[in-house]
């Protein structure tokens, strides 16, 4: 999993105050399954996610929760 960019919506648009975007780089779906769990597993990344959601009250997750999508660059894209 490579991280490549990330985002915030620009202000005025709908989602601009609470929502984050970020594009990820994978070698192919198989790759990007096996980072997810991974991730998802780490004690580090568990480990932060408990302590933010418990100095926030919560899970900071908005309504409709986390929306990923994966991408294919065309031929043509300078990003290929």
């Amino acid at each position: 999993m490579t991280n490549l960019a990330y985002f915030q919506l620009a202000e005025g648009q709908p989602g601009a105050d609470d929502t984050l975007l970020y594009f990820l780089a994978h070698k192919d779906m198989d790759a990007a399954t096996r980072s997810w769990a991974d991730f998802r597993a780490d004690p580090q990344w568990v480990g932060a996610k408990a302590a933010s959601e418990e100095k926030a009250g919560g899970s900071q997750t908005t309504e409709g929760g986390v929306v990923s999508g994966y991408l294919r660059a065309m031929d043509f894209s300078p990003v290929k």
